[in-house]
């Protein structure tokens, strides 16, 4: 799945697990989250998630397992948390930041003079990462 994670899901709150994990879901933990009160599992490690946990997750008062890990959550973790019964929490690698990426200088458009493949660009790009590691990096032209 990508995109947002859609307010709606707030709506169905007769639920008593959501798995959301493993896709690429982006943007922040809906707040209407919280009215699923008969939730006891949430799920939604894996996925491109940002912004604070949000404080309706509280009322989520028969939670005993809530994974976030593996996202790009802001934080400190809510001190509520420690407040519930959740059994199984994970929050591993749950408030990492993102690589901040920029390109500056050189051309950005590039005009084809001769109708052939193989036109020359050149850019300054950097890349740096929070957490000081940057494996690789790969320049793509047009989402290719």
């Amino acid at each position: 799945l990508v995109g947002t994670i859609p307010s709606e899901l707030g709506n169905f709150t007769t639920i008593t697990s959501l798995d959301l994990s493993g896709n690429s879901l982006t943007g922040s933990i809906p707040t209407e989250l919280g009215n699923l009160t008969t939730l006891t599992s949430l799920d939604l490690s894996g996925n491109k998630l940002s912004g604070a946990i949000p404080t309706e997750l509280a009322n989520l008062t028969g939670l005993t397992a809530l994974d976030l890990s593996t996202n790009f959550l802001t934080g400190p973790l809510p001190q509520w948390l420690s407040d519930m019964a959740i059994s199984n929490l994970n929050v591993t690698d749950a408030f990492t930041s993102p690589p901040v990426v920029t390109i500056s200088g050189g051309s950005r458009a590039i005009a084809d003079t001769d109708g052939n493949a193989g036109e020359s660009v050149s850019f300054t790009g950097t890349a740096t990462d929070s957490d000081g590691t940057i494996a690789t990096t790969q320049w793509l032209v047009g989402a290719l």
